[in-house]
């Protein structure tokens, strides 16, 4: 028998090809779970990046060089991410380079529906209480990131700032008030408002892991490691990580969650979230205003 290693089996196409399991039959609803799995993978890529940069054995940190080409594959990764949400767009110009490649450049105003929104309005009734939102990575790579304190939701942020329970930091975290059940549009106190199955869920699968996580990295988050750390280096280097975290604060705040609230609103226009979840507050970059490096 050969022991011949095949890319195949290497790379488990097999199984990869086999993990997309649609509820509806519903063509579209095909890349509605691939792009989301490819995302779940480029999550871990970034994971994997940020665990090497803060593993208290390998001591990563202590050079400034290994930020930079950490977090420059992090923020390559996110970059992807960002520019990819066009196979998820209602509508797009996939064409629109083509004046520069071709000499009959009339196909660059074609606008092409990469992904229909009137299939994912109905099949999307089929997912609950499923919904991206529920991307424990995506809340792994934010714990990672900063301390808990900069993921308060805003209406939260006076009454916790001197606060350092984690578990009570946690409960008061931007996206828990982002599934949230809206009754009333003229209600803001997101405490009054029930949670949604969806959150309901997804706490009780994931709030144990979370709460660990948090206490696991609230010495050693990207914020904490650059204090203690890169600002005792010349301030030549130090600024230039200190750049590179200002981009990479800004790539996922701003960019990549503001290209997710344009789609969101390009398919669901004012209407609630996949799963019920109230994405105007956990996507809204004004709402929440979230920062990992103030």
């Amino acid at each position: 028998m050969s022991d011949k290693l095949s890319y195949w089996d290497y790379v488990g196409v097999d199984t990869l090809l086999n993990l997309q399991k649609p509820k509806t039959d519903f063509e579209d609803e095909h890349i509605f779970i691939i792009y989301h799995q490819i995302s779940e993978l480029f999550f871990r890529l970034i994971i994997n990046e940020l665990k090497l940069l803060t593993d208290d054995n390998k001591k990563e940190f202590l050079d400034y060089r290994n930020w930079i080409k950490r977090l420059g594959r992090v923020i390559n990764n996110f970059n992807i991410l960002t520019n990819s949400i066009s196979i998820l767009m209602p509508e797009f110009s996939v064409f629109s380079k083509a004046h520069q490649i071709l000499n009959d450049s009339e196909i660059s105003t074609i606008s092409v529906s990469c992904f229909d929104n009137q299939q994912f309005l109905k099949f999307r009734q089929a997912l609950v209480p499923a919904s991206g939102f529920q991307s424990f990575q995506y809340r792994t790579i934010e714990i990672m990131s900063t301390q808990l304190q900069n993921l308060v939701h805003p209406s939260k942020k006076d009454d916790l700032k001197n606060e350092n329970d984690i578990e009570n930091i946690y409960q008061n975290l931007y996206w828990k008030y982002g599934a949230r059940i809206v009754k009333d549009d003229n209600l803001s106190n997101p405490d009054l408002l029930e949670k949604a199955e969806t959150l309901i869920e997804f706490e009780n699968k994931y709030d144990s892991y979370f709460l660990d996580l948090a206490k696991e990295y609230e010495n050693k988050n990207l914020l904490s490691l650059y204090q203690k750390y890169i600002t005792d280096i010349n301030s030549e280097n130090s600024k230039k990580v200190r750049d590179v975290l200002k981009y990479y604060d800004t790539i996922v705040n701003r960019h990549y969650k503001g290209v997710h609230y344009g789609l969101a609103y390009a398919h669901l226009k004012d209407t609630t979230g996949t799963g019920g979840t109230n994405w105007h507050q956990y996507l809204s970059i004004s709402k929440n205003e979230i920062s990992f490096f103030e």
